[in-house]
Formats: structure tokens, sequence, C-alpha cells
């Protein structure tokens, strides 16, 4: 039987949550070699989205960027209500047109095991572990997988502790100082979303993994947290910034990346997942593939994809949002900007076409998380 004080020990001697559960696969091969795989998929309350997040399969076999509604799957909301596990034991007799189970049928899985994520009372998503073979998850086996869901679903929530505590500090000072920065709360999800969007899209195509997505996303409305350390008279000025005030303005980037590194230090999240991510979205999100940005002057692929991609969200989001010097732009003549700057080599051109692709998720974005203003 799996022991779990001593498994939880020897996964925390590695440093990351994908190392972790890579071992903990490689532990319950050894012990039930028809446990082949698992995957977890994390839940989002504010959204009721369901996310892949984590497997063990290979990079060409894993379901990856994908999401649904909870609420659109019956067998789902039943396990996470009645929080108990699941098996199916003859998954060829399943009958359904949903992605993940026919991708999951298609890989020649034969049987599952899907449990529910809990801590404490929080649902925090699924694990679904398969094998080969018909009703494999019998007998010893179900004790072993009950122990590995308790400790998959504890070393999700220490990560997500983590990372909120590094999220929540960097807000509380962004909303200590909201008052001066023009930015709405309304620009920063929309941005979020949008940021989410478009390293889906670039996930589907292998430049990303699922928990890159996801920290992107939670990391995307921090971009400009060195405007605190801005001036009041160059933040506001209605005027145009003269070169000595746009010269301030630029260490923004510079300043916001030395406040990531105070606050990570102050809190001991050294090992945080992803932190360089949070590093480049702050430091280099107003790079340009020209070498025309700042703060290094960047070029090409040296500009850090994740700064890309906030680049393009941001950029989208100013040009469809009223602000009280200009109107808003329709997404066509956003579009449009966006191709012009990616004609003089300023852009991603993935990036552009994410969010070119998806028009839909891109109105429901804008439509849930309007400003009081009409926007496009």
């Amino acid at each position: 039987m799996l022991a779990l004080h001593s498994l939880l020990a020897e996964m925390n001697a590695r440093e990351h949550l994908p190392d972790k559960l890579c071992y903990l696969g490689k532990r319950l091969r050894s012990m039930h070699p028809h446990i082949e795989r698992f995957s977890v998929a994390i839940y989002e309350p504010e959204t009721d989205l369901l996310k892949t997040f984590y497997s063990t399969s290979a990079p060409s076999r894993a379901l990856r960027a994908y999401q649904a509604p909870l609420s659109m799957s019956r067998s789902l909301m039943t396990i996470a209500r009645q929080r108990r596990p699941r098996i199916l034991h003859d998954l060829g007799q399943l009958e359904t047109e949903r992605t993940h189970t026919q991708k999951v049928k298609e890989q020649g899985w034969c049987s599952s095991y899907t449990a529910p994520l809990l801590h404490n009372k929080d649902f925090l998503g699924f694990v679904f572990f398969n094998s080969g073979k018909r009703r494999a998850f019998v007998g010893a086996t179900l004790q072993t997988l009950e122990l590995a869901s308790q400790l998959i679903a504890l070393l999700i929530h220490q990560e997500r502790l983590a990372l909120q505590t590094l999220v929540a500090a960097v807000r509380s000072a962004l909303h200590i100082t909201s008052d001066r920065d023009p930015e709405t709360g309304s620009h920063l999800q929309r941005m979020a979303h949008y940021t989410r969007l478009i390293a889906s899209d670039l996930s589907a195509q292998g430049a990303l993994n699922d928990r890159e997505v996801e920290h992107l996303y939670l990391f995307a409305p921090l971009h400009d947290l060195g405007k605190i350390a801005i001036p009041d008279r160059i933040l506001h000025k209605p005027a145009r910034l003269t070169e000595e005030e746009f010269a301030l303005m630029r260490e923004h980037t510079t300043k916001g990346a030395q406040m990531v590194d105070a606050i990570v230090k102050f809190h001991q999240l050294d090992a945080l997942p992803n932190i360089h991510l949070l590093r480049q979205v702050v430091y280099s999100h107003h790079e340009t593939l020209d070498g025309k940005g700042y703060p290094q002057g960047l070029v090409g692929d040296q500009v850090p994809l994740a700064a890309r991609i906030i680049s393009v969200a941001d950029i989208f989001d100013a040009l469809t949002t009223a602000r009280p010097y200009k109107q808003a732009w329709s997404n066509a003549q956003a579009f449009a900007e966006l191709e012009r700057m990616l004609a003089l080599g300023k852009l991603d051109a993935r990036c552009i076409q994410a969010l070119h692709d998806h028009p839909q998720e891109v109105a429901h974005i804008q439509q849930t998380y309007r400003d009081d203003q009409n926007t496009c």
C-alpha cells in the first residue's frame, strides 16, 4: 500500500510540481503497472471552466489547451457534487462526442478512474487515471488511487497558495495606488482573458504548456506594476510627454521587475513555479521585435514569448476601448492596426492570428468585462 507521508516527503524533495507529479506517476506504475497514465484538470469557479493542467502522457498524446464548462458535463458535475470517484470498467461502451472522451478512446485506453480533487471544502478539479486494460481499477488499486488523489490535491493546493500569495501581494500594491493609474479593472480583466486566449492557441501548437498558460493568465494584469514608482505629474499628464518625461516613464519596466524581485524575496517565493514568466511580463512587455522597444531593445526571438503575448493583448484592448482622448475602435479597425504593426516588424504574427481566429471568444470577453462606457 502507498505510504502517504513517506511518498509526500520523497515528492517534496523535488522542486517543481511537474517533477513531483511525474515522480508520482512512476511510483504508481511500479506498484500497479496497469495504472498507465493520469491527467489533471483544474476548475475555475468564476467562469465555471474546467481546464487541462497536467498529464503524464507524452506531449503528442496529451490533450492540451482544452477547456469546457463543468456544467456541460452531467457525469463530472455528479462526481464534484457527491465528492466521490467514478470508475468506468469499459470505456468502449461510452457513447459521447466530448473531445476529452473521444481522445481517450482513440488512444486505446479501456478503463478509467476519475476522482474529485478536494482540499478541505474546496473543489480544485479532477484527476483522471487510465489503463489499457478493462476492469483495471479494482481491489487494492482503489486504495492506492484514493491516496494518490489526496496527494495530487495537496500538491496543487500548495502551488495555488504560493501563487495566490505572490499575486495578492502585487495586487495589494496596485490597489493602494489604483487612483493614480487610469487603467480600469475591466481593462485588466479583458487583457488577462485575451492573454489566456492567445496563450491557449499557442499551447495547442506546442509553444507553451497548460501550466504556463494558467500562470500567464494570472500574471497579465500585473504587467504595469512599475507605474507605482512613476510620478503623478508624468503618469497623469494630459499633454504629450517630453523626451525627459518619456525616459522616466520607460523606467516603469525596470522598476516593476525590481519590485517583483523584492516581493519574491520578502515572501520567500524563490521556488515559485514560472516566476520567470512574471518577470518577463513586467520587464519586457514594451519590447518590440524590430529592436526599437524598451528597456533592452531586444530583437526578434530575443523578446520572450510571454512579453509578445502580453503586448498584443494590451494593445488590442487599448485600441478597442474608449478613453477620454479617443473613441473606441471597432475590432476590425484594431486588427488592421495590429497588422500594420506586424508589417513594421513590431509584433508576433502568431499572437495576432490567435486573437483573429477566435472572434466569438473575443466578443464574449468584451461583453462580459465591459467598462461603464460602451466598448467595441
